[in-house]
């Protein structure tokens, strides 16, 4: 039987597992995670409104019961995989029980899989002051464990009746949908009590969305800004740009894709520039983050200054290179704002040495899938990327699955050629320097059991156990 560790349990781990697992009957996975819960980005990443994409959680949890009876499966959580035992001091406790030497899964399994995605958001570089980040703002409403005490920092924040968010991206979207929505639309789900209790009493009415590039540069889904232009209590203010050229003959663009093309349709065929509901959001573009300024009475937020930047016209498509306006500055009045310009990869605590990882990218280096050693561009032998650490935090989940599969489809043509090795003692290498007992499959059954039972109680999918701690409690309560 080879046997193969997984570090990370969000969509890649899953689709690499079910792969592997459904292609080969002698391959055992070890899925290792930080927290005491499985399922990644689909429980903690995923616009909690969007429940029906949530529900890719429910295929995981099928594929983990089938294998686990058959002896091939196994969750092992509230586990944090480091570069050495030296690198346990500097784990985030609030995250997990345990730490693991990387080196310790390196002796004990034929294969590693890297696939713990990307946990950091891209920073936003101001000449002064410091915005929110989506990434935390996300967290919160998701009620990640990282997210403890966030609601009465968000709950200042919210006191702000305009709100500012930098970025075209979907998780932007997701943020400006959540400030301006009828908090009522997210009682029946999986936001937290205390989350939904702060988002009730938010001030925002308004919400501004700002991009360094063009309207034909957005990475806005189609999906996603047809929702946003249909909010019942928020009026699409459509910007005077969408009025000139290029933008007004967008279909007739030869050079423009079908995308881009799709998106300017939505913003041409809506809009309410009287603003005839409670709230309103707007799209703004060619403007870069400079700097946010604070009243000097307060320290509070009174705006923020972009720097205006133009398109250079000889590039196509238009808007999709641009150059700063020296000395032209906007000041946008906002009492908030959040910086939604993506995710990075992070190397695992303390491991360049055993796990290469290449920071300009936020990825670890790899060939379809293969992770290689920097220096001399081989791959090195039975180590293994997926996801966004593989190719950066771009794509949807469907996306992450082909690129699951073509991970998978290098490990499967690795063992092709090779034996297992008699040597490698998979979890009964590693139990003995585990400190204690690890979270199993069973027992986050336990706690997902809890969430649902606590839910219900309150008319909602689940009320969250964000504590780790509680979270802990709760699982060995039978024990």
């Amino acid at each position: 039987m080879f046997k193969v560790a997984v570090i990370g349990s969000g969509p890649a781990a899953f689709y690499t597992a079910q792969h592997l697992l459904k292609s080969r009957s002698n391959v055992s996975i070890h899925m290792f995670e930080k927290l005491a819960t499985p399922f990644g980005l689909v429980r903690f990443g995923i616009a909690a409104d969007h429940q029906d994409a949530k529900k890719v959680a429910n295929k995981f949890d099928e594929l983990a019961t089938h294998y686990q009876k058959e002896g091939r499966f196994q969750f092992i959580g509230g586990v944090e995989v480091v570069g050495s035992e030296d690198a346990a001091a500097d784990a985030n406790t609030s995250l997990s029980q345990q730490r693991l030497p990387f080196s310790l899964l390196r002796k004990n399994y034929d294969v590693v899989i890297a696939a713990y995605g990307a946990e950091s958001a891209k920073p936003m570089p101001l000449k002064q002051g410091r915005a929110v980040s989506a990434h935390d703002f996300v967290q919160w409403v998701n009620g990640h464990p990282d997210s403890i005490g966030h609601s009465n920092m968000f709950a200042h924040h919210l006191e702000a009746e305009t709100a500012v968010v930098v970025g075209h991206g979907n998780v932007a979207l997701d943020v400006a949908r959540v400030l301006l929505d009828d908090v009522d639309s997210l009682r029946r789900t999986d936001v937290p009590d205390n989350v939904l209790q702060v988002l009730a009493e938010s001030k925002v009415r308004h919400v501004r969305l700002v991009a360094r590039r063009g309207p034909f540069q957005m990475a806005f889904t189609a999906k996603e800004l047809r929702e946003m232009t249909k909010l019942p209590n928020a009026s699409y203010m459509p910007n005077a740009l969408l009025s000139s050229e290029p933008y007004k003959s967008s279909d007739s663009l030869p050079w423009l894709d079908r995308s881009p093309k799709r998106l300017m349709q939505i913003l041409h065929g809506s809009g309410d520039a009287k603003a005839t509901k409670p709230k309103s959001w707007a799209l703004d573009w060619y403007l870069s983050p400079h700097q946010i300024l604070q009243d000097e009475s307060t320290k509070s937020i009174k705006a923020i200054q972009f720097q205006k930047t133009r398109p250079d016209s000889s590039v196509v498509p238009f808007g999709s290179k641009i150059d700063l306006v020296p000395n032209e500055f906007v000041d946008m009045p906002c009492g908030l704002v959040i910086s939604s310009l993506g995710y990075t990869g992070l190397p695992l605590p303390s491991c360049s040495k055993d796990l290469p990882f290449d920071a300009s990218r936020g990825v670890i280096p790899n060939i379809q899938g293969r992770v290689i050693d920097p220096a001399t561009k081989a791959p090195i032998e039975g180590l293994y990327a997926s996801g966004w650490i593989k190719r950066g935090a771009v794509g949807v989940i469907a996306a992450t699955m082909y690129d699951a599969v073509e991970t998978a489809d290098s490990i499967l043509a690795d063992l092709e050629t090779a034996t297992p090795d008699a040597r490698k003692q998979g979890f009964a290498g590693i139990q003995g320097h585990l400190g204690g007992k690890p979270v199993s499959y069973d027992g986050w059954k336990v706690l997902d059991k809890h969430e649902r039972e606590e839910g219900a109680k309150r008319g909602k999918l689940r009320e969250k156990v964000v504590d780790l701690k509680s979270a802990m409690q709760i699982i060995h309560a039978d024990k």
